[in-house]
């Protein structure tokens, strides 16, 4: 962090939940609630942000919690697409793991913003995904991100985004609430 402080950065996103592989007690495919270190982790977080001078924009959740599920070292890697499929499991989400870290931070000054999911369109059937398999339908994921950006709204006093892949991605977030888009660029497939 001192690093990137020194060579001008003034923002970091730092990743939380990603694919669901750590920070969350799952009974099943159904969610309890966050694990012990989360708040701690998030909190010594901050620290370290605020010790460096930079803002923190936490992508709460990544489009590889819906890719297929993997086991490394006896951990479930991504697989969890059913819970954001139906109504209960985004319900247990939101209630059990985004409410308890909003209620604590939502008011943190080294919070730029919060990220509701890192690249949704490669998880959305239709949009950027053909695969039913590892995917959502359209309506399911704006739904999720218009919850969780209304639940930021009334919880958090920082603005919320997604994170897209390309600017042609930008109607899958539109007209959900969120404060301002953030579209992605990579340098790698730029033509030279």
């Amino acid at each position: 962090l001192t690093r990137l402080r020194a060579s001008g950065a003034t923002h970091i996103r730092w990743f939380v939940f990603c694919d669901g592989r750590a920070g969350i007690r799952f009974d099943g495919k159904q969610v309890e609630g966050l694990d012990a270190c989360v708040l701690p982790d998030v909190a010594a977080a901050l620290t370290l942000a605020e010790e460096t001078d930079l803002r923190v924009v936490f992508t709460l959740f990544d489009f590889h919690w819906c890719q297929s599920a993997r086991h490394v070292n006896g951990v479930q890697l991504g697989g969890r697409r059913a819970v954001l499929g139906t109504s209960r499991g985004r319900a247990g989400l939101l209630d059990h793991v985004v409410a308890p870290v909003f209620r604590e931070f939502g008011d943190h000054p080294c919070i730029a913003a919060w990220d509701v999911i890192n690249e949704p369109e490669w998880v959305t059937l239709g949009v950027g995904s053909w695969n039913p398999f590892v995917s959502v339908r359209r309506h399911t994921m704006r739904s999720f991100i218009r919850d969780v950006t209304s639940l930021a709204h009334d919880m958090t006093t920082q603005p919320v985004t997604v994170g897209s892949a390309s600017a042609r991605w930008l109607p899958l977030v539109q007209g959900v609430g969120l404060d301002f888009f953030q579209v992605h660029w990579y340098d790698r497939v730029e033509r030279h």
